[in-house]
């Protein structure tokens, strides 16, 4: 398959620690184990923040198990992957994507065999762009992903050239220090 532009991740690096959300398992990833800064959340262009759960991906998590989930699901900005997870165990075919390669192995791709039992589904990093190679999905997922007023059009991009159903973007109303959320980026859709 093209990913024109992005990278396929094929192979997770293992971790030990887990714990639990919702009822599915995660994989606690410390940044100093994949190179990172300690206690940094986001670093724009090198670090998007995808080591973290952060709240609206469970608030997310638990809309999902309120509806029917379609066939093809697309995760952009997906960190640990949860409800992206969770719309597989429900049959759901899913391409996670992550800015960050090192998230997808340390953290995403660990937490899909902890909870399928197997590595299933398609795992891309790399920045958002026309993701209309990848075919049309019927559900777009993202959360806290709108942080950054300077990616809504990337973003949108993204969504617009792949979205054959329903995307539904978990957020803040406002993200004090950065700028973004809600308000604004409905205002720039």
């Amino acid at each position: 398959m093209n990913f024109a532009g992005l990278v396929e991740v094929n192979t997770p690096k293992e971790t030990h620690t887990f714990q639990e959300k919702e009822g599915l398992k995660y994989f606690q990833v410390d940044n100093t184990e994949v190179g990172l800064p300690p206690n940094s959340d986001l670093e724009p262009g090198k670090y998007e923040g995808g080591l973290r759960i952060w709240e609206c991906s469970i608030d997310l998590l638990r809309y999902l198990k309120t509806i029917r989930i379609p066939q093809r699901v697309l995760e952009l900005g997906c960190g640990h992957g949860l409800p992206g997870i969770y719309c597989m165990q429900q049959g759901a075919q899913v391409v996670f994507q992550d800015f960050n390669k090192e998230v997808l192995e340390y953290a995403t791709m660990n937490n899909v065999k902890a909870n399928c039992g197997s590595l299933e589904g398609t795992f891309l990093s790399g920045e958002w762009q026309d993701m209309s190679h990848l075919g049309k999905f019927g559900l777009i997922l993202s959360s806290e992903t709108i942080y950054n007023p300077l990616n809504y059009q990337k973003l949108l991009t993204a969504i617009k050239s792949s979205c054959e159903g329903v995307a539904l973007i978990a957020c803040k109303a406002f993200y004090f220090g950065v700028g973004g959320g809600s308000e604004s980026f409905i205002k720039e859709a």
